[in-house]
């Protein structure tokens, strides 16, 4: 029953898809060439899948007073691997990668003082994340990861 459930869907999608994908082809000139792939696809339209810790210092504003727990903020996000970084954007954003040249898409970073080494929280619809006050740039990274890895829907807090 599932199965043809899932395949009635894809059948519904089918020619909503093909308008979408001729309409594509039209606009960039061409329609079939041995490069294009869903791949080269994402990237024109998504950007790259690797995200730096400079990229996301680009777009990460800073709302609440300057302390240690920023510092220590950025020194787990250098701990972080790539996937780690994405899985941060996406905790905070919902986005998996960064907008490619939007000048308008950034982050707003407050520092929650009432709580000291607890788990982060975010805000996906307002791009917002709520970082505690860590102790140290370790507990940071282990808090961050935990709750980036744990998080299995938007808007958890």
């Amino acid at each position: 029953y599932v199965s043809n459930c899932i395949k009635k869907r894809i059948e519904l999608l089918v020619d909503n898809i093909t308008h979408i994908r001729n309409g594509f082809c039209e606009n960039i000139g061409f329609y079939n060439h041995v490069f294009m792939n869903g791949y080269l696809l994402s990237f024109l339209a998504q950007g790259s899948n690797e995200i730096s810790t400079s990229e996301l210092k680009n777009i990460f504003v800073l709302v609440s007073p300057l302390s240690n727990t920023v510092n220590f903020f950025w020194e787990a996000v250098d701990m972080m691997n790539n996937k780690q970084r994405s899985l941060l954007l996406k905790f905070v954003t919902g986005l998996t990668k960064l907008p490619k040249n939007d000048k308008n898409f950034f982050v707003r970073l407050e520092i929650k003082y009432d709580r000291r080494d607890f788990l982060p929280t975010a805000s996906t619809c307002f791009n917002i994340l709520y970082l505690p006050v860590y102790s140290s740039p370790q507990i940071a990274y282990n808090m961050i990861k935990i709750a980036i890895e744990s998080c299995q829907t938007m808007e958890n807090v």
